[in-house]
């Protein structure tokens, strides 16, 4: 259901959809509503897909406050090329995986004051080798 929101004229995350049509209706689509239960075509809990992809996909997450110290662990099986680009408080972190039939590429830009560190669990390398830039 994630596509939808993402192909349909609103370019928002929706609080709900109707399972049968897949489609977004401002109406109440819960039967037994009183016309209490209006659905939202921006509803801010349905964005937390985009954290979930830079933290655990792409991997880049803080492990100390203010993103000091930050750590970038693809979790990428199954995906061949992301790359994302995250703000924090110094400056953007710039980061990019490829994976290839017998190489991991991890590419990675930051601010001076972020400390990096780079761990690429077994699941990604699965073997191949491992280059970082």
């Amino acid at each position: 259901c994630w596509d939808n929101p993402a192909y349909d004229e609103t370019d928002t995350y929706w609080e709900m959809f109707d399972i049968d049509s897949k489609t977004f209706s401002p109406r109440p689509i819960v039967k037994e509503s009183r016309g209490d239960c209006i659905n939202s075509a921006s509803h801010g809990w349905s964005g937390w897909i985009a954290y979930i992809i830079q933290a655990y996909i792409l991997g880049v997450r803080p492990i100390s406050p203010g993103f000091e110290e930050t750590i970038i662990q693809p979790k990428i099986k199954g995906i061949n090329d992301i790359s994302g680009e995250i703000p924090t408080p110094h400056g953007t972190i710039r980061c990019s995986v490829k994976v290839t039939k017998d190489t991991v590429y991890v590419s990675a830009t930051h601010p001076k004051v972020i400390k990096l560190t780079i761990d690429i669990p077994d699941e990604t390398h699965e073997g191949r080798n491992i280059v970082v830039d």
